[in-house]
């Protein structure tokens, strides 16, 4: 049995077909119609989670660890408006995300009606494709409504991932059943094709290449990809080309520099000439580093291309001269191809980028426990073949410092950079994945999104790391912001709460440590794959000293003056 209405019966069959395979229910009552037409669906599995906004992220984090689309079902009003956040999120990070809303009929909006507001349009700043269907049609016409559900599954995935809305209204009575009934319309999907560039096109590049001598390439959040890892490790090792890779970049042991911090630092002022690139060109996703952005709009390059499957304008550095529309690896490789210059820039980057590594190496051997010896430890401890969901703020910062962990992926929610939805996104990628997800974040991102922890999905292969130094820290990091007044009240938000009992209200296994010593040994048993249940391992650290060995830290990268 399925829902009486016809054009949901459509939709749930539609979306079946188009390749649905994982749908959040939130549940309420306007959207009954659709879940009684999803439910008759077995292939498609239903995951339902009470709270629309952690929803949400949860299935962001399945459609970024699985690739596909994921769709999320609410009911009308607010409900919707919960789905912001990380609709928002995955327009920037470029994720599938299908949001299905459900509607009250046009008529009754702005009529006083309960759980009714203007839902059509609502999303229009960030999404790729927006679609209403009326859902109590008699006679649908069949051949359009499947034309028009085949377009926003398409525009969820190509050129590029991106969220869609399709927002239906309906009226009472919402739970009326009937036999599946048949409907005639024709299908067609488009498939994805791979970009081969022309030999001509090939040389044009390789010519516009080689009028550049000092060449910086900055690969920005990217998914492993073994081949890409290949073609970057080739140019890293090219003296007429820098590459910069942070650890989002999923590119560990490419020879690129991931220190960027660091290495900034080390630049002199006889240096400096030698290190100014002619040209930049940076890949599809963000750039972590903001001195980086700063020091080369300080120091601009000649040109500057972007490569973006979307066709982004970025224009980083106020010299944007080309966008190439498409993924990364087609264009990079024909540049390895070409015969490099023989100049000193990349040993004189590199050379930089080593005085950061063995200065960070020698600051750590000294420092006490705090936030920075935490995240040292955890990155240590991760088992090869994890995945690593890195919290906004300092944690993904902290991560950076040290070198890029090979085997493990690593990811953060930086396309709005926002401390929202962390846990839940990391949650959603743990449920439908068999490695162990392992979140890393501080104290404010947990207890803000800790209704990521309010469902029944939780394995023993998701694993929550809560840095908790009382508040947001990071803001200590600022200059000059200690020095406001009311700076703990207004700034850092300080607060004495710990996460034991958050832990067991959710079923999680809850584990405590509170100095250096115990740290390695519970690391060691907490990550491990064992487990049959969620953990939440709760590290407390001192804010004041946190910070304070940060500013030692930025401090300690400076070369020495002799």
């Amino acid at each position: 049995m399925t829902t009486d209405k016809k054009p949901i019966q459509l939709i749930a069959r539609v979306l079946h077909q188009c390749g649905l395979k994982n749908l959040i229910v939130c549940p309420g009552s306007r959207s009954a119609p659709l879940v009684i037409a999803f439910n008759a669906i077995p292939e498609i599995k239903k995951w339902v989670i009470p709270d629309e906004r952690s929803a949400a992220y949860f299935a962001l984090g399945m459609a970024r660890e699985t690739g596909q689309t994921t769709a999320i079902l609410t009911t009308s009003g607010t409900a919707v408006l919960n789905l912001g956040p990380a609709i928002c999120e995955a327009f920037y990070q470029k994720i599938p995300l299908l949001a299905i809303t459900a509607d009250r009929p046009a008529k009754e909006i702005d009529q006083g009606e309960n759980q009714t507001i203007r839902q059509e349009g609502v999303f229009q700043n960030y999404i790729r494709h927006q679609v209403s269907i009326e859902g109590d049609q008699k006679q649908p016409d069949c051949e359009l409504m499947a034309k028009m559900l085949t377009e926003v599954w398409k525009q969820s995935q190509l050129p590029c991932g991106g969220p869609v809305h399709l927002n239906v209204s309906l009226r009472e009575p919402l739970y009326r059943f009937a036999y599946q009934e048949e409907m005639l319309y024709s299908l067609s999907l488009p498939s994805p094709s791979g970009l081969a560039l022309s030999a001509e096109m090939k040389d044009k590049l390789k010519s516009a290449w080689n009028a550049h001598q000092r060449k910086m390439i900055i690969v920005g959040e990217e998914h492993p990809d073994a081949e890409l890892l290949s073609v970057v490790a080739a140019l890293s090792n090219r003296p007429d080309v820098v590459v910069v890779a942070d650890h989002l970049s999923n590119m560990p042991g490419c020879g690129a520099i991931y220190h960027t911090e660091g290495t900034l630092s080390a630049i002199t002022a006889d240096k400096l000439p030698l290190m100014i690139p002619d040209l930049v060109i940076s890949t599809e996703g963000r750039i972590l580093s903001k001195n980086l952005k700063n020091w080369l709009r300080a120091y601009p390059p000649k040109q500057h291309w972007h490569i973006s499957k979307a066709g982004d304008k970025w224009n980083y550095f106020g010299v944007l001269k080309a966008v190439f529309n498409a993924p990364t690896r087609p264009i990079l490789a024909p540049l390895a191809d070409t015969p490099p210059a023989e100049i000193l820039f990349n040993k004189i980057w590199q050379q930089c980028h080593t005085h950061a590594i063995n200065a960070s190496r020698d600051f750590m051997e000294k420092i006490p426990f705090c936030d920075m010896k935490v995240m040292e430890s955890i990155l240590k401890s991760i088992p090869s073949g994890s995945v690593l969901h890195l919290g906004n703020s300092s944690s993904v910062r902290y991560a950076g410092f040290f070198p890029p962990p090979v085997g493990i992926s690593m990811f953060s929610n930086r396309g709005t950079s926002g401390i929202d939805g962390s846990v839940s996104t990391a949650a959603g990628a743990a449920a439908i994945a068999e490695k162990l997800h392992v979140c890393v974040l501080g104290d404010q991102s947990a207890l803000y999104d800790s209704n990521g922890l309010w469902h029944n999905y939780l394995k023993g292969n998701f694993r929550l790391i809560v840095i908790n130094n009382g508040g947001g820290n990071i803001f200590r990091w600022l200059p000059g912001a200690t020095a406001m007044e009311h700076f703990e009240t207004y700034q850092e938000a300080r607060h004495g709460l710990d996460f034991e009992f958050l832990a067991k209200q959710f079923g999680l296994d809850y584990y405590l440590c509170r100095a250096a010593a115990d740290l390695d040994f519970i690391l060691t048993d907490f990550l491990q794959t064992k487990h049959n249940k969620a953990g939440l391992l709760e590290i407390k650290t001192n804010n004041e000293l946190s910070a304070d060995v940060y500013k030692s830290f930025i401090n300690a990268l400076k070369p020495k003056q002799t």
